[in-house]
């Protein structure tokens, strides 16, 4: 089964490779890579309304917003934009290679791990090589699946420094992803999976849980305020029909 779910990515990845750059991922770039430029506010493609560029970014994304404004002011041309789009690209087939590889001695978490992989599979075929923000967001997912796959070989050896170490790290990894696109919010169900295999004592996936959704609240607040536009109606409408606004 691994080896299939491997054949059907690295095939994605090859047709994906054949796209060209679009607008979508100049404009993503310009929003993600101004932070630090313009006075710590998130710039928008619709500066007509006032919500989409003036609701303060949340305090648990800054980190998130320098790295992304350091990251994306570094592009700054289609070339340097396209071969991050493919790097990134890459770097997911491989997390995810090695999140489908069957760990030694045990097989305990290896059907939900194949359930999640089709999910992504099926959420983000067309953004597999785009510079646009479900790359980013798809890297830092399987970022955390495959530290959730490794930490649970240590289960049976809980220790406290561990648990908070991966903990706060995970925190600042959901955080960034809810910052990237609101289409992250869809991703809840597999951060919660993160949060169940992550930690090793129950506490710690009590915790993790309840920041998580703390986190998800938040960021479900930000993007809904951001996408209430009521000077331009056609904005609106258009933010309303949007597969990815909350």
């Amino acid at each position: 089964m691994p080896c299939i779910f491997g054949l059907v990515a690295i095939c994605m990845y090859g047709i994906a490779s054949l796209n060209t750059l679009n607008g979508d991922d100049v404009v993503y770039s310009a929003i993600l890579g101004r932070y630090t430029i313009d006075e710590g506010m998130r710039i928008s493609s619709y500066p007509q309304c006032h919500n989409t560029f003036s609701t303060p970014l949340p305090l648990s994304w800054i980190p998130a917003a320098i790295s992304l404004s350091s990251i994306y002011g570094f592009l700054g041309s289609p070339l340097a934009l396209r071969l991050f789009g493919i790097a990134i690209a890459g770097v997911n087939l491989l997390l995810f290679l090695c999140i489908l590889r069957p760990r030694d001695g045990s097989n305990d978490t290896q059907t939900p791990l194949f359930v999640l992989s089709a999910y992504i599979l099926g959420s983000f075929p067309f953004y597999y090589i785009m510079a646009r923000p479900e790359g980013l967001c798809l890297n830092l997912l399987l970022w955390l699946l495959l530290a959730a796959k490794c930490s649970a070989r240590h289960s049976r050896m809980p220790s406290l420094r561990r648990d908070a170490f991966l903990g706060v790290s995970s925190l600042l990894l959901i955080a960034s992803l809810f910052s990237i696109h609101s289409i992250a919010l869809g991703l809840f169900p597999l951060i919660i999976y993160v949060c169940w295999y992550l930690p090793s004592r129950p506490l710690g996936r009590v915790v993790l849980l309840t920041a998580s959704l703390l986190l998800a609240v938040e960021a479900y607040a930000f993007h809904s305020a951001t996408h209430d536009c009521a000077e331009v109606s056609e904005v609106a409408r258009f933010f309303n029909s949007y597969a990815g606004a909350p």
